[in-house]
């Protein structure tokens, strides 16, 4: 990978990507924690859902008509309009008077379902009352009914669904039955009976005070009519209205001919002379037209055969101008005739409806004169006739409501109880599998969200892919932990034994052997030139395993037959030495300080193929010694004067110290190592963004001390099938070699035998 390679994967980052996968991963991972709150949620919903107290649910059907009687035939002048908001409004109402105290009340006074002494039993308690506890009263048992009642229209119908819940399934059904049947009743006798029978007594109070009225008035006006002698006879005064109604529609028609006079010269005005209709009928416009199509015909004939100069062409641009001269006078003279006609027409109209309007005006003061003259009598007629007519209504009235005798069953049909209720066989809450079924749902997604939250807290690198998203590198390899010690460890525990031919591999563990030639294949394969031949291992912090890796990578390249030199560059803290049992006396402090031969340092380790050179002393100030020059002429010299194949540089923490840039420069590739479970998120971007300002060509990073368990999906599977493949390839060796020893104990037996 060359620099701008890796400077671009560099700018990737695992909190600005989310896909199916990495969401796969991460909940496999808090696998343990979803389960674990999912259970918990699960077995807190089943015991709150199993100790809670059962309670069953008794519901009764009701009908509830919006039509009411009308006690008075006024209540028809304003018809109610039944929109949305009305028809709820209604139905409201209707809710709060089945909740109504009174009503509530009346319900527990019934004889068809006695409820005052099944409440009273449930509600006095021994204790209470040796207490001197008062005991509830009526309306403390109605509140606790209302505070239980539920009421919903069934969808959008004049059906209403009446509800109410206890822990006793008989006394919930009698309680609805008993609310129902006392609504029904209260609707009856107090909104339908008690307005009607308000309404009678209206009326009859209405009709006294009017038959007293008509007789103060017929009196009154036989007083009048003496006294007055009316001096007008009905046929005069049938002539005079006659005449006025005569003169009212011929003045109406005046108005109307001056009107349309007005609108002809009005439209003569607004017009040109040619669009008028006398000026289109005109014959001799008509000819004047005709000539001028025939003339424009002809001529455009001629134009384009003759020249513009053509006699006949002069000619007939001569008549044509002529004739469209002679057109317009005469569309003018027509225009001014019709207009003029139309002026003279509209001076007669209004000369005629000023006419009629004044003879209109002189009728009409006579006729109010004449009326002024009887309006006493009249008035008093009127008003006599009024009353005489009111009191007829209420006549009638009074007999409407006194023949209402049906009324009762009538308003029972408004509220008519379509379903009483029954005593529930099963409760209605709690709903065990459905509180179950929402548990487990809500325990799933609780998990889900702590699973994320744990993730978003926590700042540990977890696994392979993980490390590879935070670096924006590829991963080159996965190490795997070795099981047993409680501390993370591949090589170097001391604890561990180890035969004398593999001190840095643990004994017969194929999982850590294949992991790290699967590290060595990758990192053949990471630059497409040619292998990198110089590489240089580093880390964020101490203790991830950066010297394990680079020495268990070298003896894996000399496995394969490549001649490999490990140089220990951690002059602070080295510890090569200690692994490959190497003299700590000389290393590479020797050849940087001093003109000492390189050659003089090189040890070799009981792996074929493998060199060390060791730190050696510790100097007083190493970062002076790993100057970039004389490390990158130190490794030129071991890759061509000594011929190693491959030479791995393992350095200081790239957080710790400062030395791992002064070599970074020297080698064709680096390799940065984290360790799972213990390094930190932000340890990998703050060293990654320090070695990318330093332009470190970087291979991509391995991830030291896997947990299996952290491994999902088919790399999981993958793996643990690689350890049975192992695991029985081993028993079968066991089992020959054990096969083989028994023979030869059979033998020596039938030996010693003969």
């Amino acid at each position: 990978m060359n620099e701008s390679q890796a400077s671009a994967a560099g700018g990737r980052r695992v909190d600005e990507e989310w896909s199916l996968n990495a969401v796969w991963r991460l909940l496999w991972q808090r696998r343990w924690l979803v389960l674990a709150i999912a259970v918990e949620v699960f077995i807190i919903t089943g015991a709150v859902t199993l100790l809670r107290t059962p309670l069953y649910e008794a519901s009764a059907r009701v009908l509830i008509e919006r039509s009411m009687p009308k006690a008075l035939e006024g209540q028809d002048v304003m018809p109610m309009a039944w929109n949305e908001y009305e028809i709820q409004r209604f139905y409201q109402t209707q809710y709060i008077l089945v909740r109504d105290p009174e009503v509530l009340l009346r319900a527990l006074d019934r004889d068809d379902y006695p409820l005052r002494a099944d409440l009273m039993a449930r509600f006095n308690n021994p204790e209470d009352a040796a207490e001197g506890v008062e005991p509830p009263d009526d309306k403390d048992i109605a509140n606790w009914i209302r505070s239980g009642l539920k009421l919903e229209q069934i969808e959008y119908s004049a059906v209403v669904k009446v509800s109410f819940r206890d822990k006793d399934p008989d006394l919930a059904a009698k309680v609805v039955n008993a609310v129902v049947h006392a609504y029904q009743d209260y609707f009856v006798e107090e909104i339908g009976l008690a307005p009607r029978k308000r309404a009678s007594e209206f009326v009859q109070e209405s009709i006294e005070t009017t038959s007293a009225e008509l007789a103060q008035v017929e009196r009154e006006l036989a007083a009048l009519s003496d006294e007055q002698q009316t001096a007008l006879s009905t046929s005069e005064t049938e002539m005079g209205r006659t005449r006025l109604q005569s003169l009212d529609e011929n003045l109406t028609q005046a108005k109307a001919r001056q009107a349309q006079a007005e609108a002809r010269l009005n439209a003569y005005l607004s017009s040109v002379p040619r669009a008028i209709d006398e000026v289109r009928a005109n014959p001799q416009i008509q000819r004047y037209r005709e000539q001028i199509s025939n003339l424009q015909r002809e001529m455009a004939e001629l134009e384009g055969k003759v020249g513009e100069d053509w006699p006949r062409l002069k000619e007939l641009r001569a008549a044509l101008l002529e004739t469209r001269q002679n057109l317009s006078q005469m569309e003018q003279q027509l225009y001014d005739e019709s207009l003029a006609s139309a002026e003279a027409e509209l001076a007669v109209a209004r000369q005629e409806a000023s006419r009629f309007h004044a003879l209109y005006s002189n009728e009409r003061q006579a006729a109010n004169r004449q009326q002024s003259e009887s309006i006493g009598v009249e008035g008093k007629r009127r008003e006599y006739e009024q009353k005489e007519a009111q009191l007829n209504r209420l006549l009638a009235r009074r007999e409407e409501v006194s023949l209402a005798s049906d009324l009762h069953e009538v308003l029972r049909r408004q509220v008519v109880i379509v379903g009483t209720a029954e005593a529930p066989e099963s409760p209605a809450v709690p709903r065990t599998k459905l509180n179950l079924l929402l548990g487990a749902i809500f325990g799933g997604f609780l998990g889900i969200g702590a699973a994320f939250l744990a993730e978003a807290l926590d700042n540990k690198v977890r696994g392979g892919q993980h490390l590879a998203d935070l670096s924006g590198l590829p991963l080159l390899g996965s190490i795997p932990r070795l099981e047993g010690p409680s501390k993370p460890r591949l090589a170097f525990s001391k604890k561990a034994k180890r035969p004398a031919a593999t001190p840095v591999m643990a004994q017969r563990n194929h999982d850590v052997e294949e992991a790290f030639r699967a590290l060595r294949s990758a990192l053949l394969l990471s630059q497409t030139e040619h292998p990198p031949k110089t590489l240089l291992v580093t880390s964020a912090l101490p203790g991830e395993g950066k010297s394990t890796i680079a020495a268990n990578l070298g003896r894996t390249l000399a496995s394969f037959g490549a001649k490999v030199v490990l140089i220990d560059a951690d002059l602070r803290h080295p510890r090569l030495h200690r692994v490959f049992k190497a003299p700590k006396d000389k290393g590479l402090t020797n050849v940087l300080a001093t003109s000492r031969p390189v050659q003089e340092v090189i040890a070799e380790t009981p792996f074929k193929g493998l060199d060390l050179i060791p730190g050696g002393p510790c100097p007083p100030d190493p970062g002076t010694l790993l100057d970039r020059g004389r490390i990158q002429e130190l490794a030129r010299e071991l890759s061509e004067d000594h011929g190693y194949d491959y030479v791995i540089i393992d350095t200081p923490p790239v957080l710790v110290f400062a030395d791992c840039f002064n070599i970074v420069p020297c080698v064709e590739g680096a390799i940065f190592v984290a360790r799972a479970m213990a390094t930190q998120k932000d340890a990998v971007r703050e060293a990654m963004e320090g070695l990318r300002k330093v332009h470190a060509r970087m291979l991509g990073v391995v991830l030291n001390g896997e947990v299996s368990e952290e491994r999902g999906g088919s790399y999981y599977r993958y793996y643990h099938y690689r350890r049975g493949y192992y695991q029985k390839a081993a028993e079968a060796r066991e089992k020959k070699q054990q096969s083989a020893a028994e023979e030869d104990e059979a033998g020596r037996s039938r030996a010693s035998g003969a």
